[in-house]
């Protein structure tokens, strides 16, 4: 029973994990990165069509994985919930820091705030889960 569990954990981590790579490949495709001399304004570089398609391509990738991932995780759980919450709850944590790092985006202390009581709410939800399974099991 651990040893299912820990798969299903690990399969469920990495869909989540994967879905926030593919989140971040999108926005590289989809942005108009380019490089700029701020004392002249002149745009040093700009992201080749070629590179866009390498984004897509990953974007694609990373979405498959997630679908593998998630399905391999529902193999090892009785339940769709846990596999669910984990994967979103990761893709949810991933997402927010990699948007605050890599993109510098501004997350206020509320968008945090709210973040974790989604957490916290999914962690609720489980546990009832796990809780009303075990009486059922009794």
């Amino acid at each position: 029973m651990t040893e299912k569990l820990s798969r299903q954990a690990v399969y469920a981590f990495s869909a989540g994990i994967c879905a926030a790579a593919s989140s971040v490949f999108n926005k590289l495709f989809t942005s108009d990165l380019r490089f700029e001399d701020e004392s002249s304004n002149m745009v040093l570089f700009r992201i080749s069509t070629l590179i866009r398609v390498a984004f897509l391509a990953l974007t694609f990738i990373f979405n498959a994985a997630v679908w593998t991932f998630f399905m391999k995780a529902l193999q090892f759980s009785k339940s769709s919930l846990p596999a669910t919450v984990t994967s979103a709850a990761t893709n949810y944590v991933c997402s927010a820091v990699v948007g605050s790092l890599l993109f510098d985006e501004v997350t206020s202390w509320l968008g945090w705030l709210g973040l974790f009581l989604v957490l916290f709410g999914l962690v609720i939800v489980t546990r009832s889960q796990e809780t009303q399974q075990l009486g059922k099991n009794d």
